[in-house]
């Protein structure tokens, strides 16, 4: 059994003139297969330089072209709600547009109005309504559409009234009274004698022409 003596003899040997012959005797004899295990090492080092590094090159190149397709797919989704929002903004507003054309009267040019008015009154051989004269007093546009005020005076019997306001109420969403002032003045004993002065003015809410 070696003791720590033994052992700490040794240990002075070998650094020693004694120990610098050992190590050059233990060097000749582990030689080459120190120089194996320094070739591959270095084999070892080279195929990582060589195989891994392009390994790891391509992979973060992979990383970052998935994040830059990530942001892009974000941006597209972006894209997409602005788009459906943009989308129901002009559903809406189409809409609103159909909506507000249903309460217009079907009309663009101001001047037809007596003519729509008359042809609703012309039934039969009957005159029940005649208009006397009218006015366009002013017209205001909004945007896709306008507001005409009317001033029309009639003459007409107590029939022809009733028409005039059941016309009124066809286009109440369009038609809108300002004033109606209505004065009875006999002409003569006939049964459709045309007995009223009607003097009415009103607006018209129509489309712009052209």
């Amino acid at each position: 059994m070696t003791t720590p003596w033994a052992a700490l003899r040794s240990l002075t040997e070998l650094w020693g003139d004694k120990g610098e012959r050992q190590r050059r005797k233990l060097w000749r004899h582990h030689k080459k297969p120190a120089v194996a295990v320094l070739i591959l090492f270095v084999v070892t080092v080279g195929l990582h330089i060589s195989f891994l590094s392009p390994v790891r090159e391509a992979n973060r190149l992979t990383q970052e072209r998935i994040v830059q397709e990530k942001h892009i797919i974000a941006k597209y989704r972006d894209k997409l709600r602005e788009a459906e929002t943009l989308k129901e903004r002009l559903l809406s507003s189409q809409q609103e547009l159909e909506s507000l054309k249903a309460k217009l009267f079907p009309s663009a040019d101001p001047y037809q109005l007596t003519a729509k008015l008359e042809e609703f009154f012309s039934v039969g051989s009957r005159k029940d309504v005649i208009i006397k004269s009218y006015q366009i007093t002013s017209t205001t546009e909004y945007g896709l559409y306008q507001e005409v005020q009317y001033t029309i005076a009639f003459d007409m019997n107590i029939y022809g009234l009733s028409q005039f306001l059941s016309w009124l109420n066809t286009y109440a969403t369009s038609v809108g009274v300002r004033e109606l002032n209505v004065r009875y003045a006999p002409r003569d004993q006939k049964e459709n004698s045309v007995d009223l002065i009607v003097n009415v003015i009103f607006t018209v809410l129509m489309q712009k022409k052209g």
